[in-house]
């Protein structure tokens, strides 16, 4: 910047006054030639409320200049989109006056990209109230030379090569949401207003130098200290002589910080299975001035106030019937800061239990009775043994052990076993035995007392053929019909036995179908639910229905694939939604069905969060933005036209039932109010106002609305 505007503006601000040395300018200006209204130069001036807002807050010296960057909010007379993308340049100060902070602003230029205009600094200036030593980042109005601005605006938007990256991305927002406008003169601020304004200071070229000093925190990084969760911004002191900088001091401490927040969603767990820890990991971050989110480093950081055991939790016996082991398996397991179960491993052999033997078992089982082969054959079944409890694995099946049949007629001392079968007189007309195996060297009855049939003694399976009298094996997978027998006397029957299981008749094997199945999703695994029945000659017999028989093999679920999943959660910043998700294995059930198994977090994604518009844009006034025109008749009159500023704002339905204000991207400058040449004029409002000017509803609004993608 030229050294004479620096030295201009910094002998502003050396000023003991509270008001800057701007003087007032009129505000209307002439169409006739100077000599014929003898107006001055200076005269002719329009100054025009610009709006401007810094993006974060600065703080301020007593009495000392700190160069500060503001976002053009406002600029009357500005083609729309003009002023997107410029920085002003400027500097501000505080006075204290009677216990009060006045703070005071002066633009010295404009920026876009490297291109840079300068402005006549005596002819933009601010002065208004300050609650702390700061310029935060409300609005501030400035009393400006209009034309000069737009004219410096439309140099920098004049083509000069492709813009860079950075420029095309940064967009000028005013989000005006009820906050309050500072600065301005007059009635815009009763305090400020009731300084007079110096007279304008007039800078001469002096032989001497001209040494001032100012604060910035260009060319200064933030302080990250995590220890304290605190980015503090850093300033530097600049020594300018003649507005050139002769000296700076080191960066150090504003006195401004943002707090440091954590982000768990983006960072995985650190599980460490050796020790079996699971430590949760954040990734740091803070909120700039602009209400934009730093990300602190590029790593996640541990939070050792956030481990978790890594503990094992069961998974299905793997039985290897080859090799005749039954193999404990495990998986390894973790509840996170958030209350969910994560799989840090999945199942795999135990390494705290030993695999065990698998072997055949007789006492699980029972022996089959083969009465037309004169035999019982032993049945046993593959068990195996884990905590002192026994578990069986598949039913029981034939050995080679066969123990052959014995009918016994008398015990060792020679006496009969039974009574022999006596006629109505008492007259005996029929033996009875019992049959006997040895198990073990044990001797050991399988029959009741049974008569031999003869002429005498007749078998029948009347009354003893229904299925729901017979003996079931269900365990050994047979069933044993029964019969009795009698003998006829003077034509009647007379019963020797009643029903009993039979010793002619051959045992009826079990079939077996399956109706179901017992699903064990948490360890992966699944029990057929079986049907025992057999098929006698009259007809089918259900033993049992739909249940789980000793020994079922347990059949695994198939692996299929693994997915991420929104689960339902969501973290909101306005219409954007941060939705958390969850990576789920999926595997195939025994039945067809899919099991969603939730192993840990997943990417979380963002998206549009507001579905529906609840009202429809409004296009309202901006506060302060009015400013106006005259000039263009003759003969002396005077003819007025007032512009306003006008921005759009629409309610919108978030996903979770909160409505939503979203604002426009851009305002707008239109007539308000308009006069026509008359030594009186009379101001009238145009079309589409609502009756006090805060909306503006016309036709404009159709354009507008469709520029914003309303």
């Amino acid at each position: 910047m030229k050294r004479h505007l620096m030295a201009a503006v910094l002998a502003g601000f050396i000023l003991p006054a509270p008001a800057l040395s701007v003087p007032v300018l009129a505000q209307t200006t002439s169409s006739e030639p100077a000599e014929t209204t003898g107006t001055s130069e200076d005269s002719l001036t329009q100054l025009v409320d610009i709006v401007a807002r810094s993006p974060a807050v600065v703080p301020l010296a007593s009495g000392e200049p700190v160069a500060v960057d503001l976002s053009l909010v406002s600029v009357p007379g500005a083609e729309p989109g003009l002023a997107t993308g410029v920085t002003a340049k400027g500097f501000a100060r505080y006075v204290d006056v009677d216990g009060r902070k006045i703070g005071q602003v002066v633009l010295t230029g404009v920026a876009k990209g490297a291109k840079q205009e300068a402005l006549t600094p005596e002819k933009f200036a601010a002065q208004f109230d300050l609650e702390d030593a700061a310029l935060n980042t409300q609005s501030v109005t400035i009393k400006g030379d209009g034309p000069e601005l737009v004219a410096a605006l439309r140099r920098l938007a004049e083509p000069d090569g492709a813009p860079s990256e950075e420029e095309s991305q940064q967009i000028v927002q005013a989000e005006d949401n009820g906050a309050r406008e500072v600065g301005g003169s007059g009635t815009q601020n009763d305090q400020a207003g009731s300084y007079k304004t110096p007279e304008a200071v007039t800078v001469t070229q002096s032989a001497d130098p001209i040494e001032t000093s100012m604060i910035t925190t260009e060319g200064c990084f933030i302080d990250v200290d995590l220890d304290a969760e605190l980015a503090k911004v850093q300033n530097k002191r600049l020594t300018l002589t003649d507005g050139v900088v002769s000296s700076e001091t080191e960066c150090s401490d504003s006195g401004v910080s943002y707090p440091i927040k954590r982000s768990y969603a983006s960072c995985a767990y650190n599980e460490d299975l050796e020790a079996r820890k699971a430590t949760a990991q954040y990734q740091p971050y803070y909120v700039d001035g602009g209400g934009n989110r730093q990300d602190v480093g590029d790593d996640c950081l541990a939070d050792e106030d956030l481990v978790f055991d890594i503990v094992a939790a069961a998974c299905k016996i793997e039985v290897d019937v080859t090799a005749e082991t039954a193999t404990p398996q495990e998986r390894l397991v973790y509840v996170n800061h958030t209350n969910k179960e994560v799989e840090a491993r999945g199942c795999a052999a135990s390494e705290s239990e030993a695999p065990v033997d698998l072997v055949k078992s007789t006492t699980v089982c029972g022996i089959r009775h083969d009465w037309d082969a004169g035999e019982s054959v032993q049945q046993a079944a593959w068990t195996y043994e884990l905590d002192g409890i026994q578990y069986q694995h598949g039913g029981c099946a034939d050995i080679e052990t066969v123990y052959p049949h014995q009918s016994v007629y008398v015990d060792g001392s020679g006496k009969s076993l039974c009574s022999p079968v006596t006629d109505a007189g008492g007259e005996p007309i029929a033996a009875q035995k019992k049959i006997r195996i040895t198990v073990d060297e044990v001797p050991a009855f399988i029959t009741d007392c049974t008569p031999d049939a003869d002429k005498t003694v007749t078998r029948t399976e009347e009354g003893c053929a229904s299925p729901a009298l017979w003996r079931h094996d269900v365990a050994g997978g047979w069933s044993y019909p029964k019969d009795r027998y009698y003998f006829t006397e003077d034509g009647k029957q007379v019963r020797v036995t009643e029903c009993q299981e039979s010793v002619v008749l051959a045992a009826v094997p079990h079939q077996h179908e399956t109706n179901g199945w017992q699903n064990h999703d948490d360890q992966l695994y699944a029990l057929p639910l079986s049907t025992v029945y057999i098929e006698p000659a009259s007809g089918r017999y259900d033993i049992t229905t739909a249940t789980v028989l000793n020994g079922a093999v347990q059949q695994p679920y198939v692996f299929q694939n693994s997915v991420t999943e929104w689960n339902g959660q969501s973290e909101y910043a306005g219409c954007d939604a941060l939705r958390l998700t969850t990576v789920y294995e999926i595997h195939e059930r025994p039945d067809g069905t899919d099991y969603k198994k939730p192993i840990g977090d997943g990417v979380p994604y963002s998206e549009d969060a507001c579905s529906s518009v609840v009202q429809t844009p409004t296009w309202r006034y901006v506060d302060g933005s009015q400013y106006s025109q005259s000039g263009g008749c003759s003969y002396g009159y005077s003819n007025q036209v007032i512009y306003r500023v006008y921005r759009g704002e629409r309610v919108l339905q978030r996903d979770d039932g909160q409505a939503i204000v979203q604002v426009s991207n851009s305002s707008h400058t239109i007539i308000y109010q308009a006069a026509g040449c008359s030594p009186n004029p009379n101001l009238v409002t145009r079309d589409g106002f609502s009756a006090d000017g805060s909306v503006y509803f016309g036709s404009s609004t159709t354009e507008w609305n469709q520029a914003e993608g309303w």
